[in-house]
Order: structure tokens, then sequence, then C-alpha cells
């Protein structure tokens, strides 16, 4: 039988698309139902498991092309020399050989008619019999000479393909490769003759310890397909024989296991002190680089979240800072004016902003208060500082309550006037509000 290729028997060209393989698998599952058509079926499923194959893999085209390109050669020069016709040269030996038949011929034909006489026309009639049989066995001759030239083309052809699988299988043997010439056209018509058959098989079962499991999984379903049976009894001996080398590796690693859990039972006391002691260091220090990193990256958090509030502050209050600038150093602050010239030499620890022209600059134990609009500090040295909400006739401020020296509270107003503050409205550093009306305080909570 002529085996079909498995694209032929779902009806769909080559293709790497599942979807259309599925469709194809489910239009022709409808004319062959398992129960009236069995042979069909498996034929079938065979086909639609080879082609997911070849679509789960999605192989290059270019070899089979390349494969059938050279098969298509090799028949144009088995056509060329089948049709040269060799004219053999007359020679000196054959024209006298051709002349002594004609000699002979004419001797016979006289002793016919010497020796038979009236028996002349039964001998001649016999004579004829004897032509006929002799041109039957010419037509013989060619026939079986056609037969043999033809047989000895088919297993040229043979050979040929025999060569060309032997020789992509032995440069690589994955599922493609497989696939380039178990699909193959010619492959499939010359895999009814026995001999090729066994051959073809022989060459897989050679390298089946070098395939890929998917190139595996695909002669499986290309075996059963095409009926290669010898390939399909040694794949299931070799998954077998894999199969009892991994039970093999398990029981060797168990065996190993048990080995060094065994030795480790003979250790002494000493020698599982120290050497959880050494454990106990490692984790040590494990843990401090865990806890260094965590704080690190705490830290890193927690400064970006800081710059991101200080950079929003700032924002808020550049309308009041009138082109002053301030930039992180470090673990402090520089104050520069619009045209990049420190204001002060100092590196400040803290800024308090007010809804106003002054910043009060914290250094340390000490408190300054800087004018924004003249980019001068005050003469004042303050020891506190405390950002408390004013209401006043035209709205609401955020303004600094200092601190003096003696521990008196001084109010900044939003003009810049400092208001003390009389120790009966009980001001502390929790006070919260102070109420003030044509520069006079009237409360404060």
């Amino acid at each position: 039988m002529a085996y079909l290729n498995y694209w032929e028997v779902l009806g769909l060209e080559p293709t790497t698309d599942k979807g259309e393989i599925k469709k194809a698998y489910a239009k022709q599952a409808k004319k062959f139902h398992p129960e009236d058509h069995p042979e069909q079926f498996k034929q079938l499923q065979a086909a639609y498991k080879s082609a997911l194959a070849y679509a789960k893999n999605q192989p290059s085209l270019n070899a089979q092309r390349q494969f059938q390109k050279e098969l298509d050669s090799f028949h144009q020069n088995e056509q060329v020399e089948s049709n040269i016709i060799k004219q053999p040269t007359p020679t000196a030996d054959s024209n006298t050989e051709q002349k002594e038949k004609t000699v002979k011929s004419g001797i016979d034909n006289v002793s016919v008619n010497v020796s038979f006489g009236k028996n002349k026309n039964k001998v001649m009639s016999g004579l004829g019999d004897t032509a006929i049989t002799q041109e039957e066995k010419k037509k013989k001759i060619v026939i079986e000479s056609t037969d043999v030239k033809n047989k000895t083309k088919k297993e040229n052809e043979q050979q040929y393909l025999l060569n060309k699988i032997e020789k992509i299988l032995s440069l690589n043997c994955d599922l493609y490769t497989l696939d380039t010439f178990l699909s193959n056209e010619r492959v499939l018509t010359f895999l009814s003759d026995y001999r090729f058959k066994i051959e073809v098989q022989n060459l897989i079962i050679k390298k089946i310890n070098d395939m890929k499991p998917s190139a595996i999984n695909y002669l499986v379903n290309i075996s059963e397909f095409l009926g290669l049976s010898i390939v399909k009894e040694v794949i299931e001996k070799h998954k077998k024989k894999q199969k009892v080398r991994m039970f093999g590796s398990i029981a060797l690693f168990i065996i190993i296991v048990i080995g060094i859990s065994s030795i480790g039972t003979i250790h002494n006391k000493a020698q599982k002190q120290a050497e959880e002691e050494k454990q106990q260091e490692i984790r040590d220090v494990i843990n401090k680089e865990s806890q260094k990193n965590t704080q690190e990256k705490i830290s890193k958090q927690n400064q970006e979240q800081e710059d991101e509030v200080r950079d929003t502050i700032r924002e808020m209050y550049k309308q009041y800072l009138h082109g002053v600038q301030i930039v992180k150093e470090g673990d402090g602050y520089l104050i520069y004016d619009e045209q990049q010239q420190l204001i002060s030499s100092t590196t400040y620890t803290g800024i308090n902003y007010t809804t106003s022209s002054y910043l009060v600059l914290i250094d340390n134990e000490m408190v300054y208060v800087l004018n924004c609009e003249t980019k001068t500090l005050l003469s004042d040295v303050y020891r506190a500082s405390n950002i408390i909400k004013v209401t006043t006739e035209t709205g609401p401020y955020q303004c600094a309550v200092l601190t003096t020296q003696d521990g008196r509270f001084i109010l900044l107003d939003p003009s810049g006037n400092q208001i003390e503050i009389d120790a009966s409205f009980g001001c502390d550093d929790t006070s919260e509000l102070i109420h003030l009306e044509n520069g006079v305080i009237t409360s404060i909570e």
C-alpha cells in the first residue's frame, strides 16, 4: 500500500495554526465514525496527533523544500540517463559475422531443398513456427530487460533516499527533521516496499537515544500512522528503559540520602555543636545583612518621602520665598538667592515656612529669621520656634511663635512685626491658634 501524508488525511495544507487543524479534524471525524469506519478513524486520529505535534514545535519548511528539491534533481538525472541510447558502431568483425549468418542461412535453405524435396512445405512451415517462437522470446527478453531496468532505477532511488535520510539524521534528530522525510511523497510511496521500510526504521532506531522528547512523541504518533511497527516497539522499550533509569536514579538518590543521614548520626556531640554554632554564625551574618538592607531600604523610602514632602511644601510657599532657594546638603540645608549666591554660610538643620516673607532657620538649638525680600537675617537669635495659625481681618496665616533666650514668646505677624505675647494668655508649645485684631492679640487657643 502507498501511505498518505497526514496532511492529506486531514484534507489540509501544512500549517502551524492549531485552530485550523482542529477544524479539519472535526470535519473529517464526521465522515469516519469510529463504529462504521474504525481503521479510517484510527488513521485520522494518528494524523491529527502528528499535525498537532508539528504545530506545537513550529518547524521550518525550508528543510522539506530542500529535501524535495534534491529528489527532483535526482529524478531529472535518472530520466536523462534512461533517454540516452547508445548506438553500437559497426566494425569489421560484426560485418563478417553478419555475412557468415547470411551464407549459413542460404546453405540451410539449399539443404532443405536438396534433402526434403517434396516435404519442403512442411519443413518450411516448421521453420516459420520456430521464427515466431524466437520473436516471442525476443519480446520476453525486452520486457524482462525493461523490468530489470525499472527495478534497478527503483532500487537506485530508494538507496538515494536512504542515504539522504541517514545524512540529515546525522546532522539533527529533532521533530522537524523527522517530519522532513516522513511526510515526503516519494518516501511515503516507497514505504509500501518491505525492504525499504525496514531500512528506514533501522536508520531511525539508530538515532533514538539522541532524540528529544518532542521528537519521540512525534514518532509514536507517526509510527502508528505509517505502520512503522518496529520503531513503535523500540520506542516503547526505550521509554521503559528511561523509566527504569529514572527509578534507578531515584533509588540511588534515596540510598545516598540515607547514607549521608547515617554518616551524620555517627558524628559526636562536639562536632554537631560546632556545626550548629557555625550555622548560627552564618544566620547571624545573614540576619544582620538583611536588617541592614531593610534599614537602608526604609531609610531610602523615608528620604524619598521627605524629599517629596519638602518639594511639595516648597512649591506651596514658593510665592513667599521671593527667589530664595533651599538646597539639601548632606543632613542640612544651604540658603541661596536667585543668583545662586549663599545668603548664609551656615548649614541649617531645619526649616520652618510661614505665609509671609519670613523664613525660620534652625541651627541645632539656635533659631534665626530670614527676611526673604531683603535676603537678610534678623539680628535677634532665638532658642526655639513654633508655627501656629493666626487669624486676622484679612484672613488666616501661618506665623512663627519664637521663644527668646530668656523664655518670652514673640509672635512674628504676617507683616514682620514682633508682638510679645502676654503671659496671661498661657501660650506654650501646645498652642494652635492665635486671634489677632488690629495688631493686638485677643485670644490664644
